[in-house]
């Protein structure tokens, strides 16, 4: 399975090159693609168009973002905000893990909690409005 990460500002640019070296994912960060600053609408066209899988913690605000969408690479969302930059990294490799079992994540939304616990949800075109998956 083919999966290129971009990884949202709110993240450390750690989980890309993560991503990259344990997993052997393409991935980079907003700031590597001057992307820094960028409103969540302006960035859309961006992952879209380069077919990225974003990683975020500020999940809430693309899922309606996401809902406009015919088909996206997927959505991963990171729920606890706080976390340090290690402690990220602990997380996504949680992610990582999970989704090199599955099929793929298009149209997919794939959250972890505090706990790990992972899930996985279909997220596509006319979803907005819709309650946003637990946790958000």
């Amino acid at each position: 399975m083919k999966i290129t990460f971009l990884v949202d500002e709110c993240l450390s640019p750690d989980i890309a090159a993560y991503a990259e070296g344990v997993y052997h994912f393409q991935a980079t960060h907003v700031l590597y693609r001057k992307l820094a600053g960028k409103e969540d609408r302006d960035l859309m066209p961006y992952i879209i168009r380069n077919d990225y899988a974003f990683v975020t913690c500020n999940g809430k605000d693309f899922l309606d973002l996401y809902a406009q969408e015919e088909i996206h690479p997927g959505l991963i969302i990171i729920l606890p905000g706080d976390l340090k930059a290690n402690e990220q990294v602990e997380w996504f490799d949680v992610v990582l893990n999970r989704i090199t079992r599955e099929k793929d994540i298009i149209n997919k939304v794939i959250t972890i909690d505090r706990d790990k616990k992972i899930k996985i949800f279909d997220w596509f075109k006319d979803n907005a409005g819709t309650p946003p998956p637990p946790g958000l």
